[in-house]
């Protein structure tokens, strides 16, 4: 008996925000005993890869679709927390964390130690998929 082709994960990008919400999450356990600030600095570095805007919205959406556990608000993990998100952008700025700079207009700016601490975790992570497939910077 012949066994099925295995059909290969087809290499996708993201162009829009609104493609945002094809994003897959990552197991729990994947990601589980990493810090806010980490994944959001996981999280800020692809949008930019992806030239999204990033927006406290785009932000909060991009991490609740990867790191649902984390980013889900309490008794509607179905829903992004915007506010645990906002605290962990605050949590990056130079005064705490020193990982990032963010103005509500603007938007999210990794500085070099963010970018670094976001490389880290793609090198343990891999980057974002899919349902349709591995994700690639564009």
């Amino acid at each position: 008996m012949a066994s099925p082709r295995r059909r290969e994960a087809e290499t996708v990008s993201i162009h829009v925000r609104r493609d945002l919400l094809k994003l897959r999450g990552f197991p729990r356990d994947a990601y589980k005993d990493y810090a806010l600030t980490t994944l959001t600095a996981y999280v800020v570095h692809w949008l930019q890869k992806w030239g999204i805007p990033t927006s406290l919205e785009n932000v909060a959406v991009a991490s609740h679709r990867m790191f649902p556990v984390k980013f889900g608000m309490v008794g509607w993990s179905e829903f992004p927390d915007v506010n645990r998100t906002n605290r962990s952008v605050l949590q990056m700025r130079p005064k705490y964390r020193n990982l990032a700079t963010s103005a509500s207009d603007k938007g999210v700016f990794l500085n070099q130690r963010g970018l670094e601490e976001a490389t880290a975790l793609i090198a343990k992570l891999g980057p974002p998929a899919t349902e349709a497939g591995q994700l690639t910077a564009m």
